[in-house]
């Protein structure tokens, strides 16, 4: 019995370990997550269960699952009965109750898919079972693969760069660590295990996830909220830092968000990223010199950093520098061919030094990977006028007009053509 005790003990210990390097970027956990829940909880007829070994299917366990949702019947689309995106993970949602162990694993949904619903068993055994906790299968199950693509956007370091991406998380792995969640606030397991238990909650990592999924879904004044709440607990979190600064920028909240990526920088020098847009809104705010120190600040950390090759380069045009701009921008260009900003500021270099055939190629070329920037319709508009073609320029600013802007504005960088 000692044995199988430790041995719950030691797989606690694994998903504790897994829960803390998810809430950090790193989403494939989920795989080592499910695959502990499957050795605890898994009962077949040829394999037995910790819990079975233990004796112990009369355990209580944590549930944040909302059964109430389950009167409205089986719904055709995905629900997803944690309340995603809201946090994960979220100690405040559903019931927040103890429910007999067979319930909670096999009984009770927590979501339903193409008008099925689905346990925490099956979450576990899609993944642990078929998609690389354990086993490889070549078809995975129709429900799986829908939920899988059906995911959310996680917004965090990228683990091989550090550099700040948006990038697909995957519902089920959502879910299971949510269900890790429930296991670690589950004080029978700890007494079962012999180990002592401490609530697993840091109420930090829940508001910087739902800062995330805020900024993800466009409530930014709630995101700012969120990373707020962080940093009255945590005043060093860089990362709580740089998020804000962005939240502000949403907000059209300049200063405050270059005080934000100030603080972020101040505590870990290394992020290109808030470089970049501490480069950003300097140049926005005609401190074009302070912007350029800042984009030479990001290349000295990522010398192959295409965004700072790019904001080195708005800041040089800028200045008047716009022969030393253009190299910048092929820079950017050689590292990333499509990206339509640089070749959109490329071809407002190009025009202020006079060159508008190749001025309107730039802009031809960004409009050509972003059938729908403005200013790039603009700026085109303005070149063909310079060229003679006053018709097509036309053509081009009423096209210009009806699109929204994306980016911030440097409609003066033009030599103060308008129309």
């Amino acid at each position: 019995m000692e044995r199988y005790r430790k041995i719950l003990s030691e797989h606690l210990k694994f998903i504790e370990k897994s829960a803390y390097e998810f809430d950090r970027g790193d989403t494939s956990e989920a795989l080592r997550i499910a695959t502990s829940l499957r050795v605890i909880f898994h009962q077949t007829t040829k394999s037995k269960a910790l819990l079975e070994h233990l004796n112990a299917w009369d355990v209580m366990l944590l549930t944040a699952s909302d059964l109430k949702v389950l009167k409205e019947g089986v719904p055709d689309a995905p629900v997803f009965l944690f309340e995603l995106p809201q946090v994960y993970p979220n100690e405040e949602q559903g019931n927040n109750e103890y429910v007999p162990v067979r319930q909670w694993w096999n009984e009770d949904p927590v979501s339903a898919t193409q008008g099925i619903w689905i346990t925490r068993k099956d979450i576990v055994m899609w993944v642990a079972n078929k998609d690389g906790g354990t086993h490889v299968d070549e078809v995975l199950p129709p429900n799986y693969t829908f939920s899988m693509n059906s995911g959310l956007s996680y917004t965090g370091p990228d683990k091989s760069t550090g550099e700040i991406v948006r990038q697909p998380a995957q519902t089920p792995f959502v879910k299971l660590r949510q269900i890790a969640h429930e296991v670690l606030n589950s004080p029978a397991l700890f007494e079962l295990a012999n180990k002592p238990f401490v609530a697993n909650i840091d109420i930090t990592i829940s508001w910087f996830n739902t800062g995330f999924n805020f900024l993800n879904i466009g409530q930014n004044q709630d995101a700012l909220d969120a990373f707020d709440k962080v940093l009255n607990v945590k005043p060093g979190y860089a990362m709580a830092w740089h998020f804000k600064g962005i939240a502000l920028m949403e907000l059209d909240r300049s200063q405050e968000a270059l005080d934000a990526f100030t603080q972020s920088l101040a505590i870990k020098q290394d992020n290109v990223t808030a470089w970049c847009y501490k480069a950003m809104i300097l140049g926005n705010s005609g401190r074009d010199q302070d912007a350029l120190e800042a984009s030479d600040k990001a290349l000295a950390v990522k010398p192959d950093s295409v965004d700072a090759w790019h904001c080195k380069g708005i800041a040089l045009c800028n200045l008047g520098r716009d022969e030393e701009a253009l190299n910048a921008y092929k820079k950017a260009l050689d590292i990333k061919p499509d990206y339509a900003d640089a070749w959109n500021d490329k071809g407002i270099s190009l025009g202020r030094l006079g060159k508008d055939e190749e001025a309107l190629n730039a802009f031809n070329q960004a409009l050509a990977i972003k059938a729908d920037y403005k200013e790039a319709w603009h700026f085109k508009g303005i070149a063909l006028s310079r060229l003679g073609m006053h018709q097509e320029a036309k053509e081009c600013a009423d096209r210009a007009r009806i699109l929204k802007s994306k980016r911030f504005d440097h409609s003066s960088r033009f030599g103060g053509f308008s129309w």
